[in-house]
């Protein structure tokens, strides 16, 4: 007789001796069974396989060479670009470089502040990947904007979000907490904000909430957590069911 019901559930596996069991489960429960041999299993992984096409391109994106005399305008794109197919390739390092150079350029050029942003969220996302997660911090705290500036406090949601996210993963939940209580202010200060709809407060509370959910169960208040994220996600419902009000009194 197994014991220990790890050794059993492997057997199991195995050996398909739990498929009569997992099928009557399925159909009481509406449960998909997980694959239950080797062959389930390696034929998951052969439809998963890497498009070799796919990869060519994205070799030849990632060595490919900027034109001279390019506006920096075009240069910001082709670095972003490349720093896109070097990150899929796991070329962290050289795709940190290439978003570097995507923003240095940016800056030179007449790109939007939303723009710039996007390109600052990518360097900040392949910093992470590489391992440097302070340098990562410090372009996310960049990214916060002045609320004198149009669109600031309502892109600070976001800001205020990813910083808090790092310092969970970076284990000070103290800093984490700062910028938690931040968005808790921004969406007190929001009620008061003219010509602020419905949908964007639905959305902006999402975000609220998903912080109070990341930093409960970072404190192993899972609970508390779990009520946290559902409220995170019936937020989003609720704006999509205002756009679509939106979309139908429009049309």
């Amino acid at each position: 007789m197994v014991r220990n019901p790890l050794i059993h559930l492997l057997m199991c596996l195995v050996s398909g001796l739990c498929a009569a069991g997992a099928e009557a489960q399925q159909s009481s429960l509406g449960f998909v069974a997980p694959p239950r041999t080797i062959a389930d299993i390696t034929a998951i992984l052969d439809a998963e396989k890497p498009d070799p096409q796919v990869i060519a391109q994205l070799h030849t994106k990632a060595n490919a060479e900027p034109g001279s005399g390019w506006a920096n305008e075009d240069l910001a794109a082709f670095y972003y670009g490349r720093c896109q197919a070097r990150s899929t390739l796991g070329d962290f390092t050289n795709a940190v470089a290439d978003c570097d150079m995507a923003f240095k350029r940016g800056e030179w050029s007449r790109l939007s502040n939303s723009e710039l942003n996007t390109i600052m969220g990518r360097l900040a996302t392949e910093y992470q990947r590489a391992g440097e997660w302070n340098k990562a911090l410090a372009i996310r705290k960049r990214m916060v904007r002045p609320i004198t500036e149009p669109g600031g406090r309502e892109w600070n949601f976001l800001a205020n979000r990813n910083i808090a996210t790092l310092y969970i993963n970076l284990g000070d939940l103290k800093q984490a907490e700062i910028y938690v209580h931040r968005n808790d202010a921004l969406i007190s200060d929001a009620r008061t904000w003219p010509r602020t709809d419905d949908y964007h407060r639905a959305n902006w509370n999402a975000q609220v909430e998903s912080d109070h959910a990341e930093l409960l169960a970072a404190r192993g208040q899972y609970h508390e957590a779990e009520a946290a994220y559902k409220r995170a996600e019936a937020y989003p419902r609720e704006a999509l069911d205002w756009a679509r009000k939106s979309d139908a009194h429009t049309s």
